[in-house]
């Protein structure tokens, strides 16, 4: 050990060596401040990446909320037209119902006789009436509109439901 601990004294006493220690001392300090400073480059670059990352995802996300306010009110605009043409259409289905059951409007239709010799009776409903036109009892005239009516209203959620699927399908970016 004593002879280590001489030649380290001598060695220490060389001033090549004590060059050398100092530039390993320096390179071993460069990289150090280097690495340190890539470390905060880094961590400055990522804190900077994540801040524009979190403007572009607010300014995405102003722009869904719009389009999302938009078609709500699309949507309730839709729910509005639809009940407004059920209610007419509700009314105007009572109105002509009404006058089917009490006979002030009458459904004709064109029939063929049975046989071409046979009497006209005159108009009658439910039987031929004259030159080939038939009128429907009015039961039978209220039956049929009712279910006209009701094909009219499936038709009309139909066309709403439609409505709807075009603006949701807007909504997420399809044509």
């Amino acid at each position: 050990m004593a002879f280590f601990a001489a030649w380290l004294i001598r060695l220490w006493d060389s001033s090549a060596f004590r060059g050398l220690v100092v530039l390993l001392l320096a390179v071993v300090l460069f990289w150090a401040f280097y690495a340190w400073g890539m470390s905060v480059g880094n961590e400055r670059a990522k804190v900077d990446e994540r801040a524009r990352a979190d403007i572009a995802l607010a300014k995405m996300d102003a722009q869904y909320r719009a389009k999302e306010a938009g078609h709500a009110k699309a949507v309730e605009q839709i729910r509005m037209d639809f009940t407004a043409a059920q209610a007419t259409a509700r009314a105007d289905d009572a109105r002509v119902s009404r006058d089917l059951a009490d006979g002030s409007r009458r459904m004709r239709f064109k029939a063929a006789r049975c046989s071409p010799s046979a009497p006209a009776l005159g108009p009658t409903p439910g039987r031929a009436d004259g030159a080939a036109d038939a009128e429907l009892a009015p039961e039978v005239a209220g039956s049929l509109y009712a279910i006209a009516a009701d094909g009219d209203q499936a038709i009309r959620q139909l066309g709403a439901l439609q409505a709807w699927a075009r603006s949701a399908v807007a909504l997420c970016g399809g044509k």
